[in-house]
């Protein structure tokens, strides 16, 4: 088989999985319905995935990448005020955050520990993670000229996913402001 379309299947599978997950949650995905939402036989997907938890963390970490990718790809002008930089990243996380529901970030916490048993998948979602906070930080890090800024601001946005998972939310306007107050406080 051509590399290029297993691959491309690999990918499909991966992306329909994680289409069932956020519809219907991890604890009732199924082999079946996941080769039944791709149109393949259940053994094609065992010949790109030796079980669930590989597949589903296949899927998550190509969720993750796909989300650090878009991250690592925003640029900002070194010349653009500091103020126009603030409203850039405070816009762009309230976004993210106002658009992840409570579900999906408990989904992400089910996943992760489901993966503690598995030295492979847990390795892999490590590795996916650090991947991921090191284009955030690296990004903050630029912003603030401060790893310990870049740190604080990072773990108030993790932070911040907590309290939505707890009932906590804030609308996206005034995230939007308040982020936008933290990161210009954190530039002086």
């Amino acid at each position: 088989m051509d590399i290029s379309k297993a691959k491309s299947k690999k990918e499909i599978i991966a992306d329909k999985t994680i289409e069932i997950i956020l519809n219907k949650g991890l604890s009732k995905l199924t082999m079946d319905e996941v080769a039944k939402s791709c149109d393949y036989s259940k053994g094609t997907l065992y010949n790109y995935y030796s079980n669930k938890d590989n597949l589903i963390v296949s899927a998550f970490i190509r969720l993750i990448n796909k989300f650090t990718y878009r991250i690592d790809d925003i640029e900002v002008d070194e010349n653009q005020a500091i103020e126009k930089k603030a409203e850039f990243y405070s816009e762009i996380y309230s976004k993210i955050f106002t658009s992840l529901t409570k579900e999906e970030i408990l989904r992400t916490f089910e996943i992760i520990l489901d993966s503690v048993n598995n030295k492979k998948n847990f390795s892999s979602l490590k590795s996916t993670f650090t991947k991921y906070f090191t284009v955030v930080l690296d990004k903050f890090e630029d912003l603030f000229d401060s790893k310990n800024k870049a740190l604080m601001i990072q773990s108030m946005l993790v932070g911040l996913q907590l309290y939505k998972v707890f009932g906590v939310d804030f609308d996206k306007e005034t995230l939007t402001k308040e982020l936008k107050d933290i990161i210009l406080k954190l530039c002086e």
